[in-house]
Order: C-alpha cells, then structure tokens, then sequence
C-alpha cells in the first residue's frame, strides 16, 4: 500500500478542512478505499481553553452510510489534537 497509488487498497493523503464541529476545528487527513467502503482520518483540535466532548455519533451525522467511528467518546483536553477515523458504504461505480 502506497500513499497516492491505486491498487486493490488506495490511500489518498492530504488535507480537507471541513466545518467546524461543537468548538473543534476539524480536517480529514487520509482518505482510504477498499472495494465499497471508505474511510477518512480526521484531525481534531480543540482551540478553547476548556476540555470539549467528542461525540462519534454526532460527527457521524454529516456523513452518508456511516459503518463506524472510532473513538465513540472522548474528551479532548483545551489545546490538543485527536486523531478520529470514520468509515462508511459507498455506491459501486
């Protein structure tokens, strides 16, 4: 597997910063593929200077066909970056 090649499994690096989600400032970072599901890595960062809530189910409500998300819940401390990754079913070409 190999960054930016296609092949059975494809990665796809780069950064997408998407909306804002309940006072974190949110970018996908990888995007993979494999067959019918996808899944993206998302950065996470808490710009406050209090410790914010993150819900998975609630991230998850911006997507189509979401499989899972990993973490569901965690806390993220003021200042600090967390790593999410959501996968989800995407239609056959």
């Amino acid at each position: 597997m190999k960054d930016d090649v296609a092949d059975i499994f494809y990665v796809q690096s780069g950064l997408s910063q998407i909306s804002d989600t309940g006072g974190l400032k949110a970018k996908q970072i990888k995007t993979y593929q494999y067959k019918n599901l996808r899944g993206g890595i998302f950065e996470l960062r808490n710009p406050t200077r209090e410790i914010v809530n993150f819900s998975g189910k609630i991230f998850a409500c911006d997507f189509d066909k979401v499989i899972g998300v990993y973490p569901d819940e965690v806390a993220i401390m003021p200042r600090e970056k967390v790593k999410v990754m959501l996968v989800q079913e995407i239609k056959d070409k």
